[in-house]
Parts: C-alpha cells; sequence; structure tokens
C-alpha cells in the first residue's frame, strides 16, 4: 500500500511539474509575442512620424499627438512626465521642431527646450492655445520670444485623452528650427 501510494505522489507530483512548465512556456511565448509586437510598433510609429517631413504642421503634429502620446499597452505617456519629455525631444530633434506640451492650465509638460518646463506657456499673444483647449480648433499664431527672437510660426491642437477629453495642447513649429 505505502508503494502504491508513493508511486501515486510521484506521478501527481510529475503532473504539477508538467503543468508548471507548460505555463511557464506559455507565458514566455506570450512575452516574447508582446515584446517582438512592441518593437515591430516603436519602429513602424517612429517611421511614421520620421517621415512626415513633407506634411502640413497641423498632420505632423496630430500624428505626434495622437499616435505617440500612448504607449502599446494604451498607458497614456503624458501622465509619466518623464518619459513624455524624452519623446518630445526625441521627436522634436527627429522632426527638426519645436514641440511644446501644455496641460489645460497652459503649463509646460513637455518642451524640445527642457528648461521651459513646468514654465506657464505665454507666447501666444492671441490666447491661441487656451482657446484650441476650450473649443478644440486648431490655430495658428507667430511665437517671438526667448528660444525665437525672430519669430516662428506655431499651429497648436488639442491634446485628448483616450475617453475623448480634452487635457491640454500641443504646440508645434510650422518650420524647422
Amino acid at each position: 500500500m505505502a508503494v502504491q501510494k508513493k508511486k501515486s505522489d510521484n506521478k501527481m507530483l510529475v503532473i504539477v511539474c508538467a503543468i508548471l512548465v507548460l505555463s511557464l512556456m506559455v507565458l514566455g511565448f506570450k512575452y516574447a509575442a508582446l515584446r517582438a509586437g512592441w518593437r515591430s510598433y516603436s519602429g513602424e510609429a517612429q517611421e511614421s512620424i520620421l517621415g512626415f517631413h513633407n506634411r502640413s504642421a497641423e498632420d505632423q503634429a496630430r500624428v505626434v499627438g495622437m499616435g505617440g502620446m500612448y504607449r502599446m499597452n494604451g498607458r497614456e505617456m503624458y501622465k509619466n512626465p518623464k518619459e513624455l519629455q524624452n519623446y518630445v525631444a526625441t521627436i522634436g530633434i527627429g522632426l527638426k521642431r519645436d514641440i511644446v506640451v501644455v496641460d489645460r492650465n497652459s503649463t509646460i509638460i513637455a518642451d524640445t527646450t527642457a528648461a521651459n518646463v513646468s514654465k506657464k506657456y505665454t507666447e501666444d499673444k492671441g490666447g491661441e492655445v487656451q482657446k484650441t483647449i476650450a473649443d478644440g480648433v486648431t490655430r495658428t499664431f507667430t511665437e517671438t520670444s526667448v528660444d525665437f527672437p525672430k519669430g516662428i510660426g506655431q499651429t497648436v491642437i488639442a491634446l485628448k485623452d483616450m475617453a475623448g477629453n480634452t487635457i491640454g495642447a500641443i504646440i508645434f513649429s510650422t518650420e524647422e528650427i
């Protein structure tokens, strides 16, 4: 009887180990597939964004705002200021554009000029940024500032969260810097 119980216990142990090994293999394959998907998505998104040199500033701003503000897992990048700042700086360099992301109060949360982060954006003398945040209408204006003393054309579009609520704005230069 003791021998039979030992054989039974051994079989059960083998079955449990096999289930654990299979579970780990499935998780490993899922992780590898997700990672490969993310790499593919990242590469395609970056190619798409960097290939927009011949498109209008509004189109480019929309690609940056809609396509790039969200990670593949659906997490909103604007909730991670460091990650958002790295994204804006990288894309700004790649496109040779001035990019500024502001919250609903026009506080800069990311900028190609990192020193401007956490300051109020006040370079839209006609209040274009706040108007766009209020009504979602894209606007253009000329920014004359310490960063651009000769002036630079800017396009402002509403920044929306995944639910479609306006949470701020993206200001995107209409010309290369």
